[in-house]
């Protein structure tokens, strides 16, 4: 769960104050929590619940076995290959939201 929301900042006491409502309550339950600067691309946002980042195509079982597999990745020209057409790309391929990041990262894993 992640959350945008607009601090009251009580600077003689040395204290921020965050009003989640009670469906953010369970983000403050956990123990810590991150706090960030907020991302430019979230300016438009209102204050509450910032929609989940997920990879659903990376956890689909039916092509989990083509993604890990190491004769699709070589004739695909390699990881840096792969990596590297990735990168080109000009725009997000998921129709489900209107919603997008525009930044534009890879991560390997085992």
């Amino acid at each position: 769960m992640r959350a945008l929301l607009t601090p009251e900042i009580a600077p003689r006491m040395g204290v921020v104050l965050f009003r989640p409502g009670s469906e953010l309550m369970p983000l403050f339950m956990q123990g810590r929590v991150l706090l960030e600067p907020e991302p430019e691309q979230y300016s438009s946002f209102a204050c509450g619940a910032v929609p989940a980042v997920s990879q659903p195509l990376a956890d689909d079982p039916a092509v989990r076995d083509v993604f890990c597999n190491e004769s699709v990745i070589y004739r695909a020209g390699g990881l840096d290959s792969l990596e590297s057409w990735l990168l080109r790309g000009n725009g997000c391929q998921w129709p489900h939201s209107d919603w997008h990041s525009e930044q534009m990262t890879t991560m390997r894993h085992a």
